[in-house]
């Protein structure tokens, strides 16, 4: 197991390396590459039937074995970080469900109910959990997940292939024109000028930069659970950037109806330099989702609330104070620290 730590600090920048800080929250990204993952079909099958039913039935119906395997190892993952965070879940079949939007989630409150109800139980440490928030993703050759008891998450992986049913990335680029603000199409096609890259394909530097956008609002529609219903062309992201290579960028931030949300974070992570992983972190409280709403402790929510609140007052503030200031920087009062385990998926099952 390799893994990379990234902190995100007050100011938005970015080390590498442990942090002490005060309101530090560690997150960890589970990263397992599915490209050597080839078992023969007796050992998949025996994989398989260690999930509940449902999972089992949405795994036999994909067509080709590569997407079967994706769908398998995001179980499983689910399954580690559940594990990682000492949530003693022992019904997978009652207990892991999915929402109206197809988000896999925890029911936390009837896993809670009946961990209290049970005599054998009332000490463990799910007593001590108020929210589990999780989040997986799989594309090309990874699958990712990643979960937190403090925050919503989301994550995106994208592989940068070039787009089916198009003969140029021009017109591909047409199709999706509605999806980008006129501010992000701007960075995508000035990205093979900016970019100092061995490559010189124009058309696969602007495809890798459409390609970071895409992943980062995925990423943030997966966190707060609405699905692809939003218009996206209001989910406008920015760059923190360093240089001008922005295919090297660590971090962006969101502007949503063009107001900058900075109580959210935003971390870009390049396994290799085939895909791009990003991953969201939100408030609680942000979730539209009501059925995952009226599955997470109340106490969970009302502790989201009341730091939420104080932390977009203080946004509100600064954001008054520095309206023409630091305009390529996130700015937050929580610090983040997302540390990148890639694992191999046979030590997942």
């Amino acid at each position: 197991m390799t893994s990379i730590v990234a902190n995100v600090d007050d100011a938005g920048s970015m080390t590498n390396g442990n942090s002490s800080g005060k309101n530090n929250d560690i997150m960890k990204c589970y990263l397992a590459n599915v490209k050597e993952f080839k078992p023969k079909e007796d050992e998949f099958n025996q994989i398989v039937n260690k999930l509940n039913e449902i999972e089992m039935e949405r795994i036999n119906r994909f067509r080709f074995k590569i997407d079967a395997y994706r769908s398998l190892v995001g179980r499983y993952l689910i399954r580690k970080m559940v594990q990682e965070h000492s949530i003693e879940c022992n019904d997978y079949d009652k207990y892991l469900k999915r929402s109206k939007n197809n988000k896999p989630y925890v029911d936390m409150k009837i896993l809670l109910m009946d961990y209290n109800n049970s005599n054998e139980n009332n000490n463990n440490n799910n007593n001590n959990i108020i929210n589990f928030n999780f989040n997986v993703s799989h594309h090309g050759m990874w699958v990712g997940g990643v979960s937190s008891l403090k925050y919503l998450v989301g994550i995106d992986i994208m592989s940068y292939d070039y787009p089916k049913g198009c003969d140029t990335v021009e017109e591909f680029f047409k199709l999706m024109r509605r999806q980008f603000s006129d501010a992000e199409w701007s960075i995508i096609y000035k990205s093979s000028i900016t970019t100092d890259a061995d490559n010189n394909n124009d058309e696969l530097i602007q495809l890798k930069t459409f390609y970071h956008f895409w992943s980062l609002k995925e990423a943030y529609i997966k966190a707060i659970g609405v699905g692809l219903g939003i218009d996206l062309k209001t989910i406008e992201f920015r760059f923190v950037n360093d240089n001008d290579n922005i295919l090297l960028c660590k971090e962006a931030y969101l502007v949503k109806d063009g107001v900058e949300l900075r109580q959210w974070k935003f971390q870009i992570h390049h396994p290799d330099e085939e895909h791009v992983v990003s991953i969201g972190i939100g408030p609680l409280h942000e979730s539209v989702d009501l059925k995952f709403n009226s599955t997470v402790s109340d106490n969970g929510i009302a502790k989201a609330n009341d730091s939420s609140n104080g932390n977009n007052n203080n946004s509100n503030n600064n954001n008054k104070k520095n309206d023409n200031k630091n305009k390529n920087k996130c700015k937050s009062n929580n610090h983040h620290e997302i540390e990148f385990r890639v694992v191999d998926c046979y030590d997942l099952f």
